[in-house]
């Protein structure tokens, strides 16, 4: 269940945000972006091949869901993070962007959940060894 619900809250916070520009003292903390390749900004225009690349991640990732009880968390994560993304690049033909740090390029929620996904399995791993 938890899934669907990121990868709605996911497709909200973009729709919510497309095509705005919001500061913070000066600072654009919210800037749109269409970002028509993967992390930042490598293979751009690649959209097709992306696509495909995705749902095989995705497929991938849903294997080991049902294979590792104990990496659920994690894998969901990862799985809603790819599904948020994937679905952008096929009803847009790029991945909409919008959160801006001085310090990173700029990223979405679907991104966050899907590193938040890497950390809990990477600390899960660690812990088991």
């Amino acid at each position: 269940m938890l899934i669907p619900i990121l990868v709605l809250l996911d497709q909200i916070t973009k729709l919510i945000f497309t095509n705005k520009i919001i500061f913070i003292r000066e600072f654009p903390i919210i800037f749109y972006r269409q970002n028509t390749g993967i992390a930042f900004s490598y293979l751009q225009n690649q959209n097709f091949i992306l696509t495909l690349i995705n749902i095989l991640i995705i497929f991938v990732l849903s294997y080991y869901y049902f294979k590792h009880k104990d990496l659920r968390l994690g894998l969901s994560l990862m799985i809603s993070g790819s599904a948020g993304n994937t679905i952008d690049r096929i009803f847009h033909g790029y991945i909409i962007d919008f959160i801006n740090i001085k310090i990173w390029p700029i990223f979405n929620l679907a991104d966050v959940i899907a590193a938040l996904g890497v950390i809990l399995i990477v600390m899960k791993l660690i812990k088991e060894k």
